[in-house]
């Protein structure tokens, strides 16, 4: 009876050995997965930092402001861009959205759509000013500038 009994308790402790050995296998593993995670990490944040990935940014926010002059709507205009940059449209979307100067651009191109809308309709510029609370020289700039792109 003791010898079985022994038997036992000895195979007990030797699977005990070889799980305490298979752990710490697989604390060294971890270790070693953390510090390449940390390393990874690192790469990315430099790459995120670094002046071509900031100009490729600027890029597509320029290509989408640039759609959506010619008169394409948000989302076509990201698409596009996507299109011809060869990146994943939910990028330049991410990228177009977090942008500062899109909002400015976007009302830049709704004051232009609103003066294209009242010359079509006949107003005057001096009319147009009034309505849109600019000066007639900014008003007849704006103009200028819609015919100019409208040539192009």
């Amino acid at each position: 009876m003791k010898n079985i009994s022994q038997e036992i308790f000895e195979n007990v402790l030797t699977e005990i050995n070889t799980i305490e050995d298979q752990i710490s296998t697989l604390q060294i593993e971890i270790n070693t997965i953390r510090r390449k995670t940390s390393r990874l990490q690192d790469l990315i944040s430099n790459f995120l930092k670094s002046p071509q990935y900031v100009k490729k940014n600027a890029l597509i926010v320029r290509i989408v402001n640039g759609y959506i002059s010619a008169g394409l709507s948000i989302n076509l205009s990201i698409l596009k861009t996507a299109e011809q940059l060869n990146e994943p449209f939910e990028r330049c979307r991410t990228i177009y959205s977090i942008d500062k100067n899109h909002k400015r651009t976007m009302q830049k191109y709704a004051v232009y759509y609103l003066i294209y809308r009242l010359k079509k309709s006949g107003f005057k510029t001096a009319q147009i000013a009034k309505i849109c609370g600019y000066s007639e020289k900014y008003i007849y700039d704006l103009i200028k500038q819609q015919k100019l792109k409208q040539k192009i």
